[in-house]
């Protein structure tokens, strides 16, 4: 798959830019394309997930599991 310049509501996002999911196949995706080496990768824990696919994000260190409070913080 070819990623072009992602963008966000038209906007296209920077390096650095947070990437917060609920599903880890999405985010084994994500670390796949270079043009995203950059980005900050978050899966929380909640949603789309499983508390082993949860264990498994623990051990991949672009992937930080975030829970509602970590999420609320990115926020501001």
């Amino acid at each position: 798959m070819a990623v072009g310049k992602p963008t966000r509501g038209g906007s296209v996002l920077e390096e650095g830019e947070d990437f917060v999911e609920d599903r880890l196949a999405t985010l084994k995706n994500v670390i796949k394309e270079p043009a995203l080496d950059q980005w900050n990768l978050y899966l929380v824990n909640w949603g789309y997930n499983t508390p082993k696919e949860r264990e498994d994000a623990e051990g991949i260190s672009r992937i930080q599991v975030i829970d509602l409070p970590g999420f609320s913080q990115k926020l501001k």
